[in-house]
């Protein structure tokens, strides 16, 4: 999302960069707003596997529709603020789970878990720019919609933590 899409928004839209700095600025604000919020209901009363599976089908169905918007600076705001709540609320759920099932003798899963995040950029970016080989640019966020798809069938198979 943070490679391609502003890429996407500038070549095919011509948005300038200093308005996509502000777009991608409000975009980012789920991950400090909800982070901490979702967390505690996730733990007091929701649960894990209700907010990562609602964050999910958010990031899906967000990433369904940017394709078809038009060039429009507040409603790709308003979208891609929406795709990066269910980013955040994916995020934390992950790492709430996570630890939820692990101890002090998990010292090599925990590096593990914690390598995978970076791994998964680079991973990502490198199917972006496959993805871009193979389909037009606005494909690519189908591609993502398919990968997030598989998140959410994972999410659905999690044991609940309440």
């Amino acid at each position: 999302m943070v490679i391609y899409t502003p890429l996407y928004l500038h070549g095919m839209f011509g948005f300038e960069w200093n308005t996509l700095g502000v777009m991608f600025s409000i975009m980012l604000l789920p991950f400090v707003l909800f982070q901490w919020p979702v967390g505690k209901l996730a733990d007091h009363f929701i649960g894990d596997k209700e907010f990562m599976t609602l964050g999910f089908l958010i990031m899906a169905t967000t990433l369904l529709f940017m394709p078809y918007l038009k060039e429009s600076v507040i409603i790709w705001t308003v979208v891609l603020f929406l795709s990066r709540v269910g980013a955040s609320f994916v995020e934390v759920t992950t790492d709430s789970y996570f630890f939820k099932h692990v101890d002090a003798s998990d010292t090599g899963l925990l590096s593990i878990f914690r390598l995978t995040r970076p791994l998964s950029i680079v991973l990502g970016a490198a199917v972006g720019a496959l993805s871009l080989n193979l389909f037009s640019f606005e494909k690519i966020f189908f591609v993502l919609a398919f990968f997030v798809l598989f998140g959410l069938k994972e999410s659905l198979s999690l044991k609940d933590t309440l």
